[in-house]
């Protein structure tokens, strides 16, 4: 893997102009936003592919329509491995653990240590796999096709491998980490996953869509997620705040939440499809029979 590189801007905003903002870099390439909150100012950290426009232009755009704090260009060397401390091992739901490719392994019974590390969303994200696939059992869909929307490392993809889900698919717009995604999946010997660079490019419907992105982006997108999820099927959303939920179950009205879970200042929600009979294998998830 090749030294990469890419643009981090900074910006401050007002906390009631947030979405604007984040969706403001989206619309202009950003491919993640991390929101912080420090003495009652709301700050934005975008990250931009490098390879797509040169940094003076970037800044250049942005300056007239934000506060900017800072507008740096980054590298990432795969050689260098003094941030491999930051992963260490973790349990992220009973009986799965994350182990980096690097570490000499050792097998314990689970529940012996629990390591920490990860996001909350992701480890909501990972319960409610966790949930559906115990609680319910995969046996209630065709196939328990997964569709991955944001996959980013493909981390709930291996996820939903190791607890049975299949088919799986990801979709990805940043092409870095759809790489990473994949680099990943042929580590832990996946290698059947499909990839899609865009939601209007996939196939079939899935009894399990999970998508841990901003509220702003999970609306956007609100009609192709209800659209690819089969009927009976599952909408595991993530990366929203406590005081998002309301809004969220505002947009997707056609679903019935099934299920809240939270963590710190974090949430995690499943919605269900009305089950109108699922029929056979299409595509790459599952087509519903016509009614």
């Amino acid at each position: 893997m090749k030294k990469q590189s890419w643009y981090t801007v900074t910006a401050e905003v007002e906390p009631n102009a947030a979405e604007f903002a984040s969706l403001l870099f989206f619309e202009h390439g950003a491919s993640g936003i991390l929101e912080e909150e420090k003495e009652k100012k709301c700050y934005l950290k975008a990250s931009f592919d490098g390879t797509r426009f040169s940094l003076s232009e970037l800044q250049s755009f942005l300056e007239t329509k934000l506060k900017l704090i800072s507008c740096v260009e980054e590298y990432f060397d795969p050689q260098q491995e003094d941030w491999k401390q930051h992963f260490p091992p973790h349990e992220i739901v009973p009986g799965i653990v994350v182990i980096p490719s690097w570490e000499k392994t050792i097998k314990l019974d689970p529940g012996m240590a629990f390591g920490t590390g990860l996001h909350e969303t992701t480890k909501l994200c990972a319960q409610a796999l966790f949930d559906l696939s115990k609680n319910a059992g995969l046996e209630k869909f065709a196939t328990g096709a997964v569709l991955d929307v944001g996959c980013g490392s493909g981390i709930l993809t291996l996820i939903a491998n190791r607890l049975g889900f299949s088919p799986l698919s990801v979709v990805e717009i940043d092409p870095v980490a759809l790489e990473i995604a994949q680099h990943n999946f042929e580590k832990n010997n996946l290698n059947n996953v499909h990839s899609f660079s865009d939601l209007g490019s996939v196939e079939g419907t899935f009894s399990v869509i999970v998508a841990n992105i901003l509220l702003v982006t999970l609306l956007m997108m609100k009609e192709e997620l209800v659209k690819y999820l089969a009927p009976g099927g599952s909408l595991i959303l993530s990366g929203v705040t406590k005081d998002q939920v309301d809004e969220l179950k505002a947009g997707f009205l056609s679903l019935k939440v099934i299920n809240e879970t939270f963590k710190g200042e974090w949430a995690a929600l499943v919605f269900a499809k009305e089950p109108k009979g699922v029929g056979h294998f299409s595509g790459h998830g599952v087509r519903p029979e016509s009614a």
